[in-house]
């Protein structure tokens, strides 16, 4: 599976106090997305979806992509790359954004190759 999971941390010191940034990169090929399905909203709650991949040797995963920003935008890069060889899906996940929930999806978007 061309799945590519990237974290990147930045520490940052400032006197006796640490900032901690993380951000995590998914870049996906069009192909091995079998379906995108954008879940309901709770009050509360980020804006979610699950993006179905399958690898070429037939296993299935589920990735879980939320934000407090909402979802539409990227629920619909991520439909226009399902089953298509020649896309790539590129989603970054800020997982320790100043939300309510943390998570905010910074980039999301869709390229032919």
């Amino acid at each position: 599976m061309k799945l590519i999971l990237a974290t990147i941390c930045v520490v940052a010191f400032t006197g006796s106090a640490a900032a901690y940034d993380e951000f995590v990169t998914w870049r996906i090929s069009g192909g091995e997305i079998t379906s995108v399905e954008e879940l309901p909203m709770e009050i509360e709650s980020p804006g979610s979806m699950h993006i179905n991949l399958v690898d070429t040797n037939g296993e299935a995963r589920q990735l879980l992509v939320e934000s407090d920003t909402g979802i539409e935008d990227c629920y619909g890069w991520a439909l226009s790359a399902v089953g298509n060889e020649d896309a790539m899906l590129e989603i970054t996940q800020w997982n320790s954004a100043d939300t309510m929930n943390g998570v905010v999806v910074t980039s999301c978007f869709a390229i032919s190759r």
